[in-house]
């Protein structure tokens, strides 16, 4: 069997702390066509263009600016957690239940 620790080994070393500590990784090993490759550069290198922003696409005119007034008071999330409750209380056991008021309620309370 292989001794190379695999990533989901080295992941749980690392969660579970109290076994000790995650084991070390090894430095990579690379060959000889690997290092010719890396010294010639990439195949995927390619020149990068500088590209100067157009002055006519900017848009100079002021941005309006939009206020939002609070109520204060969270109503529809109330509302919500009130549909909620009330769906969990028509679901709950017993006898002659009827499951559609419940399904609605939860329909209701998800906006």
């Amino acid at each position: 069997m292989n001794d190379e620790l695999s990533v989901l080994d080295y992941i749980k070393a690392l969660l579970t702390p109290w076994r000790g500590s995650p084991p070390p990784i090894p430095p990579l090993e690379l060959d000889e066509d690997t290092e010719v490759a890396a010294s010639q550069g990439s195949q995927f290198d390619l020149p990068v263009q500088e590209i100067e922003p157009d002055d006519s696409a900017i848009n100079t005119q002021p941005r309006e600016e939009y206020t939002v007034q609070s109520s204060g008071f969270p109503w529809l999330l109330v509302l919500a957690l009130g549909a909620a409750l009330l769906a969990q209380i028509t679901l709950e056991p017993r006898t002659e239940r009827s499951w559609i008021l419940g399904l609605c309620l939860y329909l209701l309370a998800v906006p």
